[in-house]
């Protein structure tokens, strides 16, 4: 971490165009992702729409930003330091969320969908763009030594993650975790995916330093732990341990599907009309829309494609890509009526 991020891509799959529900889920994630991208200042500048019979009663949203950032202020998600205190930032912990990742990735939204809001999470662009802005503050100074955020899993997997990365152990007190409501239970604060919020590891000493930076942007910010060295992963609730496993029986030794799979019946003929059509381009386009869309103080830095940590001096920017998200130039309204044609459209913003 370290980037500011610069711009927006977002690769949609949808069900089929006459499909009943079609147009409405199109209409709210569109919607969302432009509004969230509006609200914290990062524009969406390109991505690719596909509408398929395959995805009629699961739709696939996934969403990419780049950013730029100087080669020797990154900051990675290893712990290390036994002592060094753990820190919670950000928004309250809730019930939202919770079984997020596990439940909604292979669900279906169907007149049953009102049991699972629980397992949606909720986000907050301004609290986001809070978080951002603090962040970043705190990454012009010297207190971080791991920063991570909570993504899928929660508080579980964003301590989990950095302790195993740094062949620790990691202690944490489930009491002093922000709370937005009460009677929550240790294990829905583990796995809670309430957004808005990242765990820090840093400097014994800091403490206060680093209270100061996110209370001045408003967020909630404590020390809920500490790194050890005896490779555990412990949490306590009320005075009392309520988990001890090993690090690495969740980060090195856990179970991985191995799911039938085949190849569609279709896949050769849609790689043939990709290439035939140019859809599998370059990033060029995406680093030359990352520089119109950069902050100006930002413009006279120069842009280095391909895999991060490729930039020739520490003062370069380096701009992240994502391979598997293809970019396209800009297409015309009436190049997107005759793709949406063919049940296959490239976005753009204008």
């Amino acid at each position: 971490m370290g980037a500011r991020p610069v711009a927006n891509l977002d690769a949609l799959r949808f069900g089929r165009l006459d499909h009943p529900r079609t147009p409405y889920l199109v209409k709210g994630v569109v919607g969302g992702i432009g509004h969230y991208g509006n609200c914290i200042g990062v524009p969406t500048v390109g991505g690719d729409l596909y509408f398929d019979a395959g995805y009629d009663h699961n739709i696939l949203v996934n969403a990419f930003t780049c950013g730029v950032a100087r080669r020797d202020r990154l900051f990675r998600a290893r712990a290390a330091g036994p002592g060094n205190p753990v820190v919670y930032v950000g928004s309250r912990t809730g019930r939202d969320g919770i079984h997020g990742a596990s439940l909604l990735a292979s669900a279906a939204f169907d007149a049953g969908a009102a049991a699972k809001r629980p397992a949606v999470q909720v986000g907050d662009p301004f609290t986001e763009k809070l978080l951002l802005e603090a962040c970043l503050e705190l990454m012009g100074t010297d207190h971080i030594v791991a920063i991570q955020d909570m993504g899928a899993a929660g508080l579980t997997s964003s301590a989990l993650e950095m302790a195993g990365r740094g062949a620790a152990g990691m202690l944490l007190d489930l009491d002093r975790v922000p709370l937005r409501e009460p009677g929550l239970t240790p294990a829905e604060i583990l796995l809670s995916e309430s957004q808005e919020r990242m765990l820090l590891v840093v400097r014994q000493g800091s403490e206060a330093a680093v209270e100061a930076i996110f209370r001045r942007w408003d967020l909630e910010v404590s020390v809920i732990g500490r790194v050890t060295d005896d490779g555990t992963f412990r949490a306590r609730w009320h005075g009392r341990e309520v988990c001890a496993l090993p690090v690495a029986a969740l980060t090195e030794s856990a179970p991985v599907y191995r799911r039938p799979a085949e190849e569609p019946a279709r896949f050769e003929q849609l790689q043939h009309f990709a290439r035939a059509s140019g859809y599998i381009a370059s990033t060029t386009s995406l680093s030359a829309a990352t520089r119109r869309c950069a902050p100006a103080a930002m413009r006279p830095l120069s842009v280095s494609r391909g895999r991060p940590g490729a930039s020739r001096s520490p003062s370069t920017a380096t701009v992240a890509t994502a391979s598997s998200i293809p970019i396209s130039a800009p297409c015309s309204p009436l190049s997107k009526r005759r793709a949406m044609s063919s049940q296959s459209v490239r976005v753009r913003s204008p």
